[in-house]
């Protein structure tokens, strides 16, 4: 027989304040403990059992991005600034929730942060006023490496998994990937060409071996490319779009991937064929 599924109404646990507006701002920390959202122009962190929170004020507009690092040891923010004016990155220590660096350098908005794994660099990209790719050195709070990141606006800058000296970054209409040379404070970057496809890229996963990475487009599908040959590999899910485009990418351990769409839609997605 048929498994009867009772319906009994859900308790609510807690209420957060969260709009949602800043892309990837709710961030669970490392410590199962924790989440960590900005409000306004400060960052919220919550401790999920106790339902007590702390606040990390520091910018004076509003947070446009918000990452933490591997173990959690640090947290990195990002604001949006007024035309001309510099925008302000902040490196938080997470078990002192202290502010470590005041990181000054783009102008007008901070688009995308992401931490090296080992904790000792930060990648940050300005927006399109600024479009400059930076890489800081988290001790001494020092920018190491700045460069422009070409005609495409530039959406999300992404660090490897296994090695510092090399990130991603997605365009709008192109893909690059960096080569850092940290000692001597060098950079070069090669394009991955993609034929044909001509898309805006919001997101992207790589896998824990940088072998492929995987990219959301405002069109709704799935782009697969090869780090190791630095070549586009393929397009996916072949039968239907994401509506209103993919939003955000997460892979899992078993070698798939979850797939959030503009319109709500939570995917299931194999990385070995993109369906």
């Amino acid at each position: 027989p048929m498994e009867q599924i009772v319906e009994q109404d859900l308790e609510l646990q807690a209420v957060i304040g969260f709009q949602g507006k800043v892309e990837d701002g709710l961030v669970l920390h490392p410590d199962n403990e924790h989440i960590i959202y900005p409000l306004g122009t400060t960052l919220v962190v919550r401790h999920i059992i106790s339902r007590t929170q702390q606040f990390l004020r520091g910018h004076d507009n509003d947070v446009s991005v918000v990452q933490v690092s591997n173990t959690g040891k640090y947290i990195a923010s990002g604001q949006k600034t007024h035309m001309g004016f510099q925008a302000d990155i902040i490196i938080w220590d997470f078990d002192t929730l202290q502010m470590v660096h005041r990181l000054k350098l783009h102008k007008v908005l901070i688009q995308s942060l992401s931490f090296s794994f080992d904790e000792k660099y930060l990648a940050s990209l300005g927006g399109q006023d600024d479009n400059t790719l930076v890489i800081w050195d988290i001790e001494s709070g020092k920018a190491l490496i700045g460069n422009p990141v070409g005609m495409n606006v530039a959406n999300r800058v992404t660090f490897y998994n296994t090695t510092s000296s090399k990130c991603l970054t997605i365009h709008n209409y192109g893909i690059r990937v960096w080569d850092l040379d940290l000692i001597q404070k060098k950079v070069q970057y090669s394009e991955i060409l993609t034929g044909t496809i001509k898309r805006i890229y919001s997101c992207a996963a790589i896998d824990a071996v940088d072998q492929n990475a995987y990219l959301g487009t405002k069109t709704g599908d799935l782009i697969e490319i090869s780090l190791v040959g630095k070549n586009y590999k393929r397009v996916g899910p072949g039968k239907q779009l994401f509506s209103q485009g993919v939003r955000c990418l997460q892979l899992l351990a078993n070698g798939d991937m979850l797939v959030g769409a503009g319109d709500g839609t939570i995917a299931k997605v194999s990385t070995h064929d993109l369906s």
